[in-house]
Protein backbone atom coordinates (compact mmCIF):
# COMPACT_ATOMS: atom_id res chain seq x y z
CA UNK A 1 0.00 0.00 0.00
CA UNK A 2 1.48 3.50 -1.31
CA UNK A 3 2.20 6.14 1.56
CA UNK A 4 -0.50 8.90 1.58
CA UNK A 5 1.57 12.22 0.04
CA UNK A 6 2.94 14.28 3.12
CA UNK A 7 3.46 17.39 0.77
CA UNK A 8 1.16 18.91 2.72
CA UNK A 9 2.28 18.40 6.04
CA UNK A 10 4.73 20.90 7.39
CA UNK A 11 4.81 24.67 7.41
CA UNK A 12 8.15 26.25 5.76
CA UNK A 13 9.81 29.22 7.34
CA UNK A 14 12.78 31.22 6.35
CA UNK A 15 16.52 29.70 7.05
CA UNK A 16 19.30 31.89 7.96
CA UNK A 17 21.71 33.72 6.64
CA UNK A 18 24.25 30.72 7.94
CA UNK A 19 22.08 28.32 6.17
CA UNK A 20 21.46 29.86 2.83
CA UNK A 21 24.79 30.05 2.67
CA UNK A 22 26.13 26.56 3.75
CA UNK A 23 23.28 25.27 1.20
CA UNK A 24 25.23 27.83 -2.04
CA UNK A 25 28.34 26.62 -0.93
CA UNK A 26 27.08 22.61 -1.45
CA UNK A 27 25.11 23.49 -4.90
CA UNK A 28 27.00 22.77 -7.79
CA UNK A 29 27.20 26.26 -9.46
CA UNK A 30 28.91 27.15 -5.86
CA UNK A 31 27.84 30.78 -6.16
CA UNK A 32 24.39 32.75 -6.14
CA UNK A 33 24.18 32.37 -9.66
CA UNK A 34 22.45 29.08 -9.76
CA UNK A 35 21.31 27.15 -13.07
CA UNK A 36 17.65 26.27 -13.48
CA UNK A 37 18.54 22.56 -12.46
CA UNK A 38 20.83 24.06 -9.39
CA UNK A 39 18.36 25.57 -8.77
CA UNK A 40 15.23 23.09 -8.15
CA UNK A 41 18.58 21.10 -6.33
CA UNK A 42 18.63 24.06 -3.72
CA UNK A 43 14.76 24.01 -3.34
CA UNK A 44 14.78 20.53 -2.16
CA UNK A 45 17.71 20.78 -0.05
CA UNK A 46 16.77 23.16 1.52
CA UNK A 47 13.00 21.89 2.44
CA UNK A 48 14.10 19.05 3.41
CA UNK A 49 17.05 20.23 5.87
CA UNK A 50 14.35 22.56 7.32
CA UNK A 51 11.59 19.94 7.39
CA UNK A 52 13.06 16.90 8.37
CA UNK A 53 11.55 17.00 11.36
CA UNK A 54 8.61 18.61 10.93
CA UNK A 55 6.79 16.10 8.32
CA UNK A 56 6.11 13.82 11.11
CA UNK A 57 3.50 16.38 13.13
CA UNK A 58 0.34 16.19 11.15
CA UNK A 59 -1.44 18.84 13.00
CA UNK A 60 0.50 21.40 10.74
CA UNK A 61 -2.40 20.78 7.60
CA UNK A 62 -5.09 20.56 10.27
CA UNK A 63 -4.48 24.28 11.45
CA UNK A 64 -4.10 22.42 15.07
CA UNK A 65 -1.26 24.96 15.87
CA UNK A 66 -3.12 28.16 14.81
CA UNK A 67 -0.64 28.62 12.52
CA UNK A 68 -2.11 27.96 8.75
CA UNK A 69 -5.44 28.28 7.91
CA UNK A 70 -7.17 25.66 5.47
CA UNK A 71 -9.79 26.90 2.98
CA UNK A 72 -12.39 24.84 1.44
CA UNK A 73 -15.44 24.81 -0.17
CA UNK A 74 -17.28 28.38 -1.42
CA UNK A 75 -14.38 30.01 0.80
CA UNK A 76 -11.85 28.92 -2.15
CA UNK A 77 -13.26 31.46 -4.45
CA UNK A 78 -11.88 33.95 -2.64
CA UNK A 79 -8.54 32.72 -2.73
CA UNK A 80 -5.69 34.00 -5.33
CA UNK A 81 -2.31 32.98 -4.39
CA UNK A 82 0.59 34.53 -6.78
CA UNK A 83 3.16 33.09 -7.96
CA UNK A 84 5.92 34.68 -9.60
CA UNK A 85 10.07 36.55 -8.97
CA UNK A 86 10.42 39.76 -7.70
CA UNK A 87 9.55 42.05 -10.56
CA UNK A 88 8.47 39.73 -13.47
CA UNK A 89 4.91 40.16 -13.32
CA UNK A 90 2.75 36.97 -11.39
CA UNK A 91 0.32 34.54 -12.17
CA UNK A 92 -1.99 33.17 -9.62
CA UNK A 93 -3.48 29.99 -8.31
CA UNK A 94 -7.07 29.84 -7.71
CA UNK A 95 -8.70 28.02 -4.38
CA UNK A 96 -10.24 25.60 -6.91
CA UNK A 97 -6.80 25.34 -9.00
CA UNK A 98 -7.07 26.70 -11.96
CA UNK A 99 -3.71 29.18 -12.80
CA UNK A 100 -6.12 33.37 -13.19
CA UNK A 101 -4.90 36.55 -13.48
CA UNK A 102 -1.65 36.49 -15.94
CA UNK A 103 -0.25 39.57 -14.84
CA UNK A 104 2.98 38.87 -16.98
CA UNK A 105 2.67 41.74 -20.10
CA UNK A 106 3.94 44.07 -18.74
CA UNK A 107 0.53 45.90 -16.73
CA UNK A 108 -1.51 44.89 -14.04
CA UNK A 109 -4.16 42.20 -15.66
CA UNK A 110 -6.79 41.29 -12.49
CA UNK A 111 -8.86 39.43 -14.51
CA UNK A 112 -6.81 38.60 -17.32
CA UNK A 113 -7.39 35.29 -18.39
CA UNK A 114 -5.37 32.61 -20.26
CA UNK A 115 -6.40 28.48 -21.38
CA UNK A 116 -4.21 26.52 -19.51
CA UNK A 117 -5.00 23.42 -17.64
CA UNK A 118 -3.56 20.11 -16.11
CA UNK A 119 -5.11 16.91 -16.72
CA UNK A 120 -5.20 13.44 -15.00
CA UNK A 121 -5.79 10.02 -16.80
CA UNK A 122 -6.05 6.57 -14.57
CA UNK A 123 -6.64 3.22 -15.72
CA UNK A 124 -6.77 -0.02 -13.56
CA UNK A 125 -6.80 -3.37 -15.50
CA UNK A 126 -9.23 -3.86 -17.71
CA UNK A 127 -11.75 -1.08 -16.24
CA UNK A 128 -12.90 2.29 -17.95
CA UNK A 129 -10.40 5.12 -17.37
CA UNK A 130 -10.94 8.35 -15.52
CA UNK A 131 -10.12 11.47 -16.40
CA UNK A 132 -10.30 14.50 -14.41
CA UNK A 133 -8.81 18.13 -14.72
CA UNK A 134 -7.00 18.99 -11.73
CA UNK A 135 -9.36 21.59 -10.66
CA UNK A 136 -12.19 21.74 -8.32
CA UNK A 137 -15.25 21.64 -9.36
CA UNK A 138 -17.02 25.39 -10.44
CA UNK A 139 -18.04 27.52 -7.74
CA UNK A 140 -20.95 30.23 -8.31
CA UNK A 141 -21.79 32.50 -9.65
CA UNK A 142 -22.08 30.80 -12.85
CA UNK A 143 -22.08 33.96 -14.69
CA UNK A 144 -18.47 34.91 -15.72
CA UNK A 145 -15.97 33.54 -18.62
CA UNK A 146 -14.51 31.76 -16.15
CA UNK A 147 -16.94 29.39 -15.62
CA UNK A 148 -18.92 28.89 -18.84
CA UNK A 149 -16.59 29.54 -21.25
CA UNK A 150 -15.62 26.51 -23.28
CA UNK A 151 -11.52 27.25 -23.49
CA UNK A 152 -11.87 26.05 -19.99
CA UNK A 153 -12.77 22.69 -20.79
CA UNK A 154 -15.79 22.99 -18.11
CA UNK A 155 -17.66 19.64 -19.77
CA UNK A 156 -15.09 17.28 -18.30
CA UNK A 157 -15.10 16.24 -14.46
CA UNK A 158 -13.15 17.96 -12.05
CA UNK A 159 -12.83 16.65 -8.71
CA UNK A 160 -15.70 17.74 -5.84
CA UNK A 161 -14.05 19.15 -3.24
CA UNK A 162 -10.41 20.55 -2.50
CA UNK A 163 -8.65 21.97 0.80
CA UNK A 164 -5.89 24.76 0.09
CA UNK A 165 -3.22 26.29 2.36
CA UNK A 166 -1.11 29.09 2.02
CA UNK A 167 2.43 30.80 3.46
CA UNK A 168 3.88 32.96 0.84
CA UNK A 169 5.66 31.41 -1.05
CA UNK A 170 4.74 28.00 -1.07
CA UNK A 171 0.70 27.05 -1.19
CA UNK A 172 -0.21 23.24 -0.91
CA UNK A 173 -3.91 22.48 -2.33
CA UNK A 174 -5.17 18.75 -2.14
CA UNK A 175 -8.52 17.51 -3.99
CA UNK A 176 -10.93 15.26 -2.97
CA UNK A 177 -13.47 12.62 -4.55
CA UNK A 178 -14.16 9.34 -3.33
CA UNK A 179 -15.30 7.72 -7.10
CA UNK A 180 -11.42 8.57 -8.06
CA UNK A 181 -8.73 6.10 -7.50
CA UNK A 182 -5.67 8.33 -7.00
CA UNK A 183 -5.13 10.90 -4.37
CA UNK A 184 -3.86 14.00 -5.99
CA UNK A 185 -2.12 16.78 -4.23
CA UNK A 186 -0.31 19.88 -5.39
CA UNK A 187 2.57 22.09 -3.88
CA UNK A 188 3.40 25.12 -5.70
CA UNK A 189 5.63 28.29 -5.18
CA UNK A 190 8.12 30.80 -6.86
CA UNK A 191 11.54 31.42 -5.68
CA UNK A 192 12.28 33.41 -2.93
CA UNK A 193 15.85 33.32 -1.35
CA UNK A 194 16.57 35.85 1.50
CA UNK A 195 19.14 38.34 0.64
CA UNK A 196 19.36 36.76 -2.92
CA UNK A 197 17.66 39.14 -4.84
CA UNK A 198 18.86 37.42 -8.40
CA UNK A 199 17.93 34.31 -7.99
CA UNK A 200 14.18 35.12 -6.07
CA UNK A 201 13.75 37.52 -9.49
CA UNK A 202 13.36 34.40 -12.06
CA UNK A 203 10.28 34.61 -13.90
CA UNK A 204 8.73 31.00 -12.82
CA UNK A 205 6.03 29.39 -11.06
CA UNK A 206 7.16 25.90 -10.20
CA UNK A 207 4.18 23.47 -10.08
CA UNK A 208 5.13 19.92 -7.83
CA UNK A 209 1.75 17.30 -8.63
CA UNK A 210 1.93 14.41 -5.77
CA UNK A 211 -0.03 11.29 -7.14
CA UNK A 212 -0.55 8.43 -4.58
CA UNK A 213 -1.95 5.04 -4.93
CA UNK A 214 -3.95 4.14 -1.61
CA UNK A 215 -4.57 0.47 -3.18
CA UNK A 216 -2.22 -2.34 -3.52
CA UNK A 217 -3.54 -2.70 -7.28
CA UNK A 218 -1.17 -1.27 -9.70
CA UNK A 219 -2.93 1.96 -11.95
CA UNK A 220 -1.64 3.73 -14.85
CA UNK A 221 -1.06 7.54 -15.24
CA UNK A 222 -1.01 10.23 -18.15
CA UNK A 223 -0.60 13.86 -16.72
CA UNK A 224 -1.42 16.24 -18.94
CA UNK A 225 -0.68 19.71 -19.10
CA UNK A 226 -1.86 22.57 -22.10
CA UNK A 227 -1.61 26.06 -22.55
CA UNK A 228 -2.55 28.32 -25.19
CA UNK A 229 0.07 30.57 -26.84
CA UNK A 230 0.35 33.85 -24.59
CA UNK A 231 2.35 35.60 -26.70
CA UNK A 232 1.29 38.75 -28.77
CA UNK A 233 -2.25 37.97 -28.32
CA UNK A 234 -2.45 40.91 -25.53
CA UNK A 235 -2.87 44.17 -28.01
CA UNK A 236 -1.44 46.30 -25.59
CA UNK A 237 -1.53 50.11 -26.09
CA UNK A 238 -2.98 51.82 -28.72
CA UNK A 239 -3.00 50.40 -32.12
CA UNK A 240 -1.19 47.30 -31.59
CA UNK A 241 -2.23 44.36 -33.42
CA UNK A 242 -1.66 40.27 -32.89
CA UNK A 243 1.90 39.79 -33.63
CA UNK A 244 2.21 37.27 -36.58
CA UNK A 245 5.12 35.24 -36.95
CA UNK A 246 4.33 33.92 -33.25
CA UNK A 247 6.28 30.21 -32.87
CA UNK A 248 5.93 27.16 -30.46
CA UNK A 249 8.63 24.40 -30.54
CA UNK A 250 10.06 21.83 -28.46
CA UNK A 251 12.81 22.91 -26.50
CA UNK A 252 15.48 20.99 -23.97
CA UNK A 253 17.58 22.89 -21.39
CA UNK A 254 19.61 22.20 -18.41
CA UNK A 255 17.57 19.56 -17.20
CA UNK A 256 14.24 21.13 -18.03
CA UNK A 257 12.30 20.47 -21.35
CA UNK A 258 8.87 21.45 -22.67
CA UNK A 259 7.00 23.67 -25.14
CA UNK A 260 8.91 27.54 -26.06
CA UNK A 261 6.33 30.33 -26.89
CA UNK A 262 8.11 33.01 -28.86
CA UNK A 263 8.15 35.68 -31.28
CA UNK A 264 11.42 35.90 -32.31
CA UNK A 265 11.44 38.20 -35.02
CA UNK A 266 9.98 41.26 -33.11
CA UNK A 267 12.03 41.16 -29.75
CA UNK A 268 14.32 44.19 -31.09
CA UNK A 269 10.61 46.21 -31.46
CA UNK A 270 10.34 45.89 -27.66
CA UNK A 271 6.45 45.71 -28.00
CA UNK A 272 4.67 45.20 -25.00
CA UNK A 273 3.23 41.93 -26.94
CA UNK A 274 6.21 40.51 -27.60
CA UNK A 275 8.36 37.91 -25.00
CA UNK A 276 8.78 34.53 -24.17
CA UNK A 277 6.75 31.54 -22.37
CA UNK A 278 7.96 27.83 -21.27
CA UNK A 279 5.61 25.07 -20.38
CA UNK A 280 8.20 22.92 -18.93
CA UNK A 281 9.07 19.93 -16.60
CA UNK A 282 12.27 18.17 -14.99
CA UNK A 283 10.47 14.94 -16.05
CA UNK A 284 10.38 12.41 -18.28
CA UNK A 285 8.08 13.49 -21.19
CA UNK A 286 5.62 10.70 -22.76
CA UNK A 287 4.73 12.76 -25.61
CA UNK A 288 4.31 16.82 -26.62
CA UNK A 289 1.94 17.74 -29.29
CA UNK A 290 1.83 21.40 -30.86
CA UNK A 291 -1.64 21.88 -32.66
CA UNK A 292 -3.64 24.67 -34.12
CA UNK A 293 -4.38 26.24 -36.88
CA UNK A 294 -2.54 29.31 -35.54
CA UNK A 295 0.94 28.68 -33.54
CA UNK A 296 -0.86 27.78 -29.88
Amino acid sequence: MATAPECLTYCPEFPTVSTIQALLQASPAGSLRVSIEAFFRLITTFRDHKMANELEDKAMFTGALGSTRTYTGEHLSQVAFPLGGIGTGTVSLSGTGRLIDWEIFRRPAKGRDLPCFFALRVSRDSSEPMVRILERECLPPFSSISTISASHLNGVPRFREARFQGEYPIAWLSFEDEDFPVEVALETFNPLIPLDVENSSIPVAILNWKITNPSDLPVDLNLLAGMRNPIGSQTIGTGSEELPQRVRRYKEDEGVKGVLFDAPNWRASHDPNTGSVMLGTTAELDQVQLFGHSPR
